[in-house]
């Protein structure tokens, strides 16, 4: 990675400085070009991994762009080993109308990343898939460990997601159990809480293997993580404080910034004791007005109550109950209070007896 000129778009690293550029992505069709900010800082001497760090792939999701700003900022570049790639946002046009998905897509924009199998996979189809191209044959060219930053509710904490490290048979499965002990080193690094993607079949059905970490791991082979920093729509100073801490800490962890790894304060840490997996078992049973028995963070027991639903005076209803489906701790609630039957209600962490390096299920 440290031989000859390395440039990303416009962004061209000088060592010990940080400099500023653009990928152009897409070619408007009233004129001109959709551009992605960059951001490189590079060490003074040659040689050391390079970390990238991406953010706002959903336009409402905003938290990434400020620990973005704030850890590729000062002196960094006279501190670092490496080299840090940094993209603040993937979606300038879904941050232009704060909008998850860009007005030229109708898909979300994190199920659109290549994938190893399948026909047509990660193939050019539409406006927003030709973005991925350009920035995942960056990532497949420069990258060493990358970070991908989220926001998920209103109301959780910050979380990590570490997606499922899937192999082609036997002989590809201790590539993939080694890289996997990688993603759960980086991730712990990290300090937040740290849940696992759903297990294998679920994990490609739900084409989560096509998300930005999921790709990186999946079909690069680089370890990654999503990160998610609590609320949408706005800033929660203690997420990005929570999102800056973690960042630096992957750094030191990487060898790329001096010291050690550094305790989460500014957010609820959980460690339950156990393996847990993000799962949406927490569904109204009737249509009702939510009313929530526990704060994000809190663990809970199989079988406890997690809400019960009432009705718009507040007077429980019958059968309106929501148990815990598992042992596991509470990420948070979904948007909203008002809730129909059968909608997910909670994004709940709950005990993962599978390892994080599966079978391929196709």
């Amino acid at each position: 990675m440290s031989g000859g000129a390395y440039a990303v778009g416009t962004a061209v690293a000088r060592p010990g400085e940080i400099v500023y550029g653009e990928l152009p992505v897409l070619d408007l069709p009233t004129g001109g070009r959709e551009i992605l900010p960059v951001l490189i800082a590079r060490g003074r001497e040659p040689g050391g991994p390079t970390l990238w760090l991406t953010a706002n792939i959903h336009g409402a999701e905003l938290t990434g762009i400020p620990v973005i700003h704030r850890v590729v900022s000062g002196d960094i570049a006279a501190r670092l080993r490496g080299t840090i790639v940094a993209i603040p946002t993937l979606n300038p046009a879904g941050l232009r109308t704060a909008e998850r998905v860009p007005y030229y897509s109708r898909t979300d924009p994190n199920r659109l990343w290549p994938a190893r199998r399948g026909d047509g996979e990660g193939a050019v189809q539409g406006a927003y898939e030709q973005l991925v191209e350009r920035v995942s044959a960056e990532i497949a060219r420069r990258a060493d460990y990358l970070l991908d930053l989220h926001n998920a509710a209103i109301r959780t904490i910050p979380f990590t997601i570490l997606d499922r490290v899937l192999y082609d048979g036997e002989g590809d499965r201790p590539r993939a159990e080694a890289l996997a002990r990688q993603v759960t080193a980086m991730a712990r690094a990290f300090g937040v809480s740290a849940v696992h993607e759903a297990v294998a079949e679920r994990y490609v059905r739900q084409t989560l293997h096509r998300s930005v970490s999921g790709a990186a791991v999946n079909v690069h082979g680089i370890p990654a993580l999503t990160i998610e920093l609590g609320l949408t729509g706005a800033l929660d100073p203690a997420a990005v404080e929570a999102g800056v801490t973690g960042v630096t800490n992957v750094l030191r962890w990487a060898g790329m910034l001096p010291g050690a790894p550094e305790p989460v304060t500014a957010c609820p840490v959980v460690d339950p004791g156990f393996r847990t997996k993000r799962d949406d078992a927490a569904r109204a049973p009737r249509a009702g007005i939510l009313a929530p028995a526990l704060e994000p963070g809190a663990r809970f027991a199989a079988g406890q109550l997690l809400a019960r639903l009432v009705d718009l005076w507040g007077r429980p209803l019958d059968g309106g109950e929501i148990l815990a489906p598992a042992d596991g701790w509470l990420i948070g609630w979904n948007n909203g209070l008002a809730k129909y039957a059968g909608q997910t209600v909670a994004s709940l962490a709950v005990r993962d007896d599978a390892p994080l390096a599966m079978a391929h299920p196709g």
